[in-house]
């Protein structure tokens, strides 16, 4: 062990209330949140992000920063920005959670540091092994006690190792009352009410108790402080009645007073059983010598001061008046039962709210206690009697009022776990507690105990089930859940936890119906909506899927899971608003959860919104800067930016992490093409190939640069190797097409022209493309046939009536040529080539006056059309308007051509003039 300081967090409130985490220098970050990969994972509170905050050593000093959550990470009650360091004692806020810190050496002999007990047990960590005996899975810590969560190897068992805070081990007196009310505890033994304490045990000269342990449910519920606020009546009296019956057993067992009754001293085990511990520590406060203390929570703290009679303790709310006074009898633990009760019928809300000692003191002596409409208040104001004469004689005259409360309102009896069900219940539940610890094996060897003795429990074949699928032996724990729905056909969470193994092993249908079943028997929670959705996801029943996501949503509006894979098939379907909406929401809720910028990203890229997808590429890199799929896509929107630097600077980024990855060279390769580095592009589609030769995109970019260059034999291989590895690459064969065509080798081009329309006869370029080819070939009909199925897929197509014109007219069909030329005027008045060739089509059919029209036309549009002005001279001389046949000869010279010879003599004769 070394004495670098380390911090202690100790949670206040909630469901982990009093649970202490420890963070070394050294050791990674502890993730704080809702999520399930959060080391403090507070679920419970819907204030907390999925992932909220980190607490975490850095250069000698203690940090932490709030992962950009919703609702704000506080120290002292002042919000943080980003980390801030911590000091002793600053208490961390999260939405309704708080914890405190206490930064501390863990060798440091200082009383005053509660984390600090005697010799070998302060310096006990999770992960030890005690003696090679007991291997501590957490640590828990109260007020007066710290308690060792184990795995007992020798009884192969769990347990756990109790003992009390240094400041409360000041003597060798001391020490001798502990083991002495230890030992009160200890003769308890097995009682199904009771956590048991099995023997006292000294390690290294300190004293620690033995106990049962007892694992919290799935939610990390474990005391009656975590049902408080939701219990219905029939929970409250079975609660009730379970604590009574321990409660007469010890004093049976003649314990003089439990001391300390209070939510966080009655367990509830994960079978909503009660179960009663903490004997004996509030009479072992009042012998220990100690000076008055003043601890800093007094609402849940044993609270030891000094009396009238000499000393006193107790939890302040709970308190008998005469406990103040220094009288602890079964009285006053029937007086604190009674603020229990109070509190369970209330919804957790006490009697009286004290803000110190004397204050505490006044309400409990004096003060009345406020009515409840509940048929439970006539016993609560029995057991809340200032007067201890008037309250009830014991707890089994309590337990006799409730159990005719409970008949009333249930129609049954309720009877004690005794014999055979006691036996089994006691196998089941240690196997459920080496399940928390991670012992399945030896759990399951209990839960095997638990159905010899009672074959009929569905509990134990469910919690069997459980500790076979942890294992992964799957197929047994399908039997397992099959037989606890055998025994009991309602048993919602086998159906879930059966249908979550289907899922797995994907049976999407049994899945659903194991779903389904489970729904029917609880509508109301809400993840199973979320899990069939998932499988109705997986199933490619994607309206089902988003019927159910929307149920979860509507169930708890809070919780992101749902948002986020409904988000991912609004994605996948294109409907890019709703899948951004989700996304954002996620954001809203959880703003770490994980991918969730990037799947936005990928949303706003497809949406065209480059910069809105750079900016969650951005947030997305803050959390995950080794991620090669975000550098990716950062890179593609960059470059769809027109950004090349910076995108060529994100696919370097992705290739430093990812080298063997050849799409990244394919794309560099792209940005670095239109860059006009066509050479290192060039560099990077041979490294493509080199890493993947079976890619046929790389091969048909790297031949689309060949053929820019010039370089045709390259070309035309690359495009062939495209087409040998995927033999319908429409692209390769239509640009391999007019690479022959350029060349003038027009029956290759035709032919894959023709490929190019078998893959994909709705292209309207390669027909296009192929007509031009026949027109070459002097193949007019073809030529207009494909022309013809241009118009047919994009009848506004550019071109595609100027060139019908032309292929009618070189047949002769000058009214079909100039029907055409109308057409394409139409689409395209500003074309100045238009009219003239309909000029011409105008000229041949004798037309001179349309001709001349459309001539000028023309020459409007373009003055420097000097085939126009050749062509208007020549009409104009067939009119005998030498003038002006003669003015565009001229208009010709000037603009630098020629006219032929033999027209320029005919019109010299026929005007009698030279020029």
């Amino acid at each position: 062990m070394n004495s670098e300081k380390i911090i202690c967090v100790t949670v206040l409130s909630g469901p982990l209330k009093d649970r202490k985490f420890l963070i070394k220098p050294g050791y990674p970050p502890i993730l704080i949140g809702r999520g399930e990969e959060a080391e403090i994972r507070v679920n419970y509170d819907d204030y907390c992000s999925r992932n909220h905050a980190n607490i975490y050593w850095e250069n000698n000093a203690c940090f932490v920063e709030d992962l950009n959550s919703s609702k704000g990470t506080f120290i002292n009650d002042v919000r943080i920005r980003g980390k801030n360091e911590l000091k002793d004692k600053d208490v961390i806020g999260l939405g309704a959670t708080k914890l405190v810190v206490a930064i501390v050496d863990p060798l440091d002999d200082s009383p005053g540091e509660e984390i600090n007990v005697p010799g070998f047990a302060n310096k006990i960590k999770v992960g030890d092994s005690i003696y090679g005996r007991y291997e501590v899975h957490h640590i828990l810590a109260g007020a007066i006690g710290l308690a060792y969560a184990c795995y007992d190897n020798l009884n192969r068992t769990p347990c756990v190792l109790k003992t009390l805070h240094r400041k409360y081990f000041t003597s060798a007196q001391n020490q001798a009352y502990f083991e002495r009310e230890t030992a009160t505890w200890i003769g308890l033994g097995k009682y199904p009410y009771i956590v048991s304490a099995s023997l006292l045990v000294r390690i290294e000269n300190c004293p620690f108790v033995v106990l049962d342990y007892v694992a919290p449910d799935e939610n990390g519920r474990n005391t009656l402080c975590h049902y408080l606020s939701n219990l219905t009546l029939p929970e409250i009296l079975k609660y009730a009645i379970e604590f009574c019956y321990g409660m007469e057993y010890a004093y049976a067992k003649m314990i003089i007073a439990h001391g300390d009754i209070k939510p966080n001293n009655i367990i509830i085990t994960s079978d909503k059983t009660v179960r009663i511990t903490d004997f004996g520590l509030a009479k072992f406060s009042q012998k220990m010598e100690l000076s008055e203390r003043i601890p800093e929570k007094i609402d849940s703290d044993l609270y030891i001061f000094k009396s009238k009679s000499g000393k006193a303790s107790g939890t302040l709310p709970y308190m008998a008046p005469e406990q103040f006074d220094g009288q602890m009898n079964q009285s006053s633990d029937i007086y604190s039962f009674g603020i229990v009760l109070y509190q369970m019928a209330a919804n957790g809300v006490l009697p009286f709210a004290g803000k110190n000692l004397l204050e505490y003191e006044e309400l409990h002596k004096n003060a009345a206690v406020a009515h409840l409409d509940s048929p439970l208040f006539a016993v609560i104001a029995k057991c809340l009697e200032k007067d201890p004469n008037k309250r009830y004689v014991d707890f089994a005259t309590v337990r006799v009022e409730l159990e005719g409360l409970f008949l009333r309102e249930t129609g049954k009896k309720m009877a004690q776990l005794e014999g055979i069900k006691l036996d089994a219940w006691e196998m089941l539940n240690k196997g459920v507690s080496l399940y928390y610890l991670g012992r399945h094996e030896e759990g399951i060897a209990f839960y095997n105990r638990a159905i010899d003795i009672n074959p009929k429990d569905p509990d134990t074949y469910y919690n069997r089930g459980n500790a076979y699928y942890a294992k992964g032996n799957l197929e047994q724990a399908v039997f397992d859940y099959n037989k606890a729905i055998e025994i009991n056909p309602v048993y919602f969470k086998a159906y879930y936890n059966r249908g979550v193994f289907h899922h797995a092993k994907g049976n999407f249908e049994q899945a659903i119906s194991d779903y389904n079943k489970a729904i029917e028997i609880n509508p109301k929670f809400l993840d199973i909506y979320y899990k069939r959705g998932n499988a109705y996801h997986a199933k490619g029943d994607l309206e089902q899927a988003i019927a159910d996501y929307n149920k979860a949503i509507e169930i708890n509006p809070q919780d992101p899971n749902a948002y986020y894979n409904r988000g991912a098939i609004y994605n996948a379907r294109g409907k890019l608003a709703q899948a951004i909406f989700d996304y954002s929401k996620v954001i809203e809720i959880s703003p770490a959860y994980p991918k969730v910028y990037y799947n936005r990203g990928i949303a706003y890229y497809a949406k065209g919104n480059f910069e809105q997808a750079i900016a969650d590429y951005n947030k997305a890199i803050e959390t995950s800067p080794k991620d090669f799929d975000i550098y990716y896509n950062r890179g593609s929107a960059y470059h769809a930016q027109g950004d090349l630097d910076q995108a060529i600077a994100d696919y370097n980024k992705a290739i430093e992490i990812n080298p063997k990855d050849f799409d990244i060279y394919h794309k560099r390769g792209d940005a670095y093409n239109a860059k006009g580095d066509v050479d290192q592009a060039i560099s990077d589609y041979d490294r493509a190939i080199e890493i993947n030769p079976k890619d046929p995109d790389t091969y048909y970019s790297r031949g689309n640069i060949h053929h820019a260059k010039g370089d045709f034999e390259q070309a035309i291989s690359d495009y062939s190797k495209a087409i040998a590895i995927n033999p319908v690459y429409f692209k390769a064969y239509y640009n391999r097409g007019v690479f022959y065509h350029t060349k003038g080798s027009l029956s290759k081009a035709i032919a894959d022209y023709n490929k190019a329309i078998e893959i994909n006869p709705k292209d309207p370029n390669v027909y296009y493309n192929r007509g031009i080819a026949y027109y070459a070939k002097g193949d007019l009909d073809q030529a207009i046939s494909d022309y013809n199925n241009v118009v047919e897929i994009n009848s506004v197509y550019p071109k595609i009536y100027y060139s019908l014109g032309i292929a009618y007219y070189a047949k002769g069909d000058l009214e079909q040529a100039i029907f055409d030329y109308d057409k394409a005027i139409a689409v395209n008045p500003k074309d100045p080539d238009v009219y003239y060739k309909r000029g011409i089509a105008y000229y041949a059919k004798g037309k001179l006056d349309q001709a001349i029209s459309d001539y000028s036309k023309a020459i409007e549009i373009n003055p420097e059309h000097s085939k126009a002005y050749t062509n208007r001279a020549t009409a104009y001389f067939l009119k005998k308007n030498y003038d002006k046949s003669w003015q565009d000869v001229h208009k010709v010279e000037e603009l630098g051509h020629e006219i032929l010879p033999g027209f320029i003599n005919d019109l010299k004769r026929a005007s009698g003039r030279r020029h």
